[in-house]
């Protein structure tokens, strides 16, 4: 762990053995991301209209409201395991060649995301449908995020190749 206080410690520097792993959990993190694109697909749909339905219930589409229960089920399960998840990627994205201007805006990115996608259905159900919008939102932040946190590090380590020093430097002017 302390490795990851020193500026020299990043995805160019580290051993094979510290490539695979962190490649192994980045490859099974972009699964999950697959199931859960493929459940949200299933379950609610790409609108904020399927949003409305699920969480306040139709007639036409034979859905029930969300009880309390079930939202409290959800955002217990949700409280815990999405911030873990996002902490590792962050994590490792901080080893990336990125500006700090751009870590520190994904990780903005990536917090209000799981804000809005934690938060808004309780007020989907017990305030007003059009806080889908920000339901939505938050999906499209969390979901980016996520690629990004995932994509950019595997990039890195396996595409990405440091520019190699000239043989013939430029003479000086």
């Amino acid at each position: 762990m302390k490795d990851f206080s020193k500026s020299a410690y990043n995805f160019s520097t580290i051993s094979a053995g510290q490539k695979l792993t962190y490649s192994s959990f980045l490859v099974l993190m972009l699964a999950g991301w697959l199931t859960m694109i493929a459940f949200y697909f299933k379950e609610t749909g790409f609108s904020v209209p399927s949003l409305v339905d699920y969480y306040r219930g139709s007639e036409e589409r034979m859905l029930f409201p969300k009880t309390f229960y079930a939202l409290w089920e959800v955002t217990h399960y949700h409280l815990f395991t999405i911030p873990v998840v996002f902490l590792i990627l962050i994590h490792l994205f901080m080893l990336a060649r990125a500006d700090f201007v751009w870590k520190l805006g994904l990780l903005a990115a990536s917090f209000t995301g799981m804000v809005l996608d934690i938060g808004t259905p309780w007020l989907i159900v017990y305030s007003h449908p059009v806080w889908a919008w920000g339901k939505f939102l938050g999906r499209l932040l969390l979901n980016g995020s996520f690629l990004i946190l995932i994509g950019w590090p595997l990039w890195e380590m396996w595409a990405w190749r440091r520019p190699k020093p000239s043989r013939h430097p430029r003479p000086a002017a």
